[in-house]
């Protein structure tokens, strides 16, 4: 197996260590993947703390903004092209129509996402959607919109409680963090605030 020396942190490393730069010679960057990101995430956050873009670092951005009007343009037509284009952008097999992903990247992204936001495994979501026969687990309907059914849990435990559609799990956030104010408002009385 061929390896290379990362000159950042010293290590001798496999080339699969080291991201593709074709104009290199040995068609690798210099630096391992390791270094190049925590040199990335470092010029983000020196960007990020002088109100600079994050992404050219020239152009100064609103206040709330990450990225300059400039480089947000630029990355919405990289974006357009990749879907124009009908292929993935992660591996560049056939997207899926209008979309900037195969079914097996997008597939990987939202098993990855679950486990990520939830700590739920793909056997266990899928266990859970079967034991609720693919329904809210609070009006027990098919998910109106289309979309997926979210995993709800409990903020203070993170205990995972159900798969709910999206108007059930936006309907109960709002009543848990406004439960006293409906209760007051229901008994007549009159709302602190």
């Amino acid at each position: 197996m061929a390896t290379k020396r990362c000159p950042k942190c010293g290590q001798l490393k496999p080339l699969d260590a080291f991201g593709v730069r074709k104009r290199s010679p040995s068609g690798r960057k210099s630096w391992c993947r390791r270094c190049e990101s925590r040199r990335q995430e470092e010029r983000h956050r020196e960007r990020s703390a002088a109100g600079l873009c994050r992404e050219c670092g020239r152009a100064s951005r609103a206040e709330a903004a990450v990225f300059c009007a400039d480089c947000l343009m630029h990355q919405a037509a990289k974006r357009a092209a990749r879907r124009q284009s009908g292929l993935c952008a992660a591996c560049g097999a056939q997207a899926i129509q209008g979309r900037s992903r195969c079914r097996a990247c997008a597939a990987r992204a939202r098993i990855t996402h679950l486990v990520l936001r939830t700590g739920m495994s793909e056997k266990e979501h899928a266990d859970m959607l079967a034991d609720q026969e693919g329904r809210c687990a609070i009006c027990r309907e098919q998910c109106r919109t289309g979309r997926r059914l979210a995993v709800d849990h409990d903020h203070f435990s993170g205990r995972i409680r159900g798969l709910l559609c999206f108007r059930c799990n936006t309907s109960l956030a709002r009543y848990e963090q406004y439960a006293q104010r409906f209760a007051q408002y229901l008994a007549g009385g009159k709302i602190q605030t």
